[in-house]
């Protein structure tokens, strides 16, 4: 999270949004109908805003300007518009795992609704050897071979159902992490005065 902090920080997303919040055209004095005004807007801008990492992966951003009082908006304006921009994408990293967790359950569902057939099919040739058994001497490979199939079904869907469990307790995590409103994005250290 701290690279993506730090590459939004200096994101083209950033600037736009403080070139229109500021009106920083008027503000520098830019002619609109210059040819590449838009961009001097945006020299300007990064011109006047420093990011420095800190060896502990800290983010300070500071802003110069004449106008003091507006370096200082600015500044928290960048911070907060990370933390919202930072948000958004948890949230669509949390909805497509949601998504992926949603296709793991119905496909573990699938199997164990596979596994269950299979095992009632087992089970019923397990009755019917067992009635010939009382008619007649059978060969008891048969009942051991079938006893060991049995065997191995029933760990392969305690394993899946564990796993399903796992499964959707992973799912309802996700579910209240993105339905949570103030989920932990960007920790603001000072804000800027």
């Amino acid at each position: 999270q701290f690279n993506r902090a730090y590459q939004l920080v200096n994101s083209s997303r950033i600037q736009e949004h403080l070139i229109k919040k500021f009106n920083l055209l008027k503000h520098y004095g830019i002619d609109t109908t210059s040819e590449f005004y838009y961009e001097e807007a945006i020299a300007i801008l990064n011109s006047r805003i420093q990011v420095r990492k800190s060896p502990f992966n800290m983010i300070s951003v500071t802003v110069s300007d004449k106008q003091r009082y507006l370096a200082a908006d600015m500044a928290n304006e960048i911070i907060s518009y990370l933390d919202q921009t930072n948000k958004k994408q948890l949230v669509n990293s949390m909805k497509q795992k949601l998504d992926l967790y949603e296709s793991l359950l119905k496909n573990t569902q699938s199997d164990n609704t596979t596994r269950a057939a299979f095992f009632t099919r087992q089970l019923a040739d397990l009755n019917q050897i067992l009635s010939r058994l009382e008619r007649q001497e059978v060969n008891s490979m048969g009942v051991l071979e079938l006893q060991s199939k049995l065997g191995q079904l029933i760990s392969s869907m305690e394993r899946a159902n564990d796993e399903l469990v796992k499964m959707k307790v992973y799912y309802a995590l996700a579910m209240q992490s993105v339905q949570e409103k103030n989920m932990p994005s960007v920790v603001v250290v000072s804000k800027a005065r």
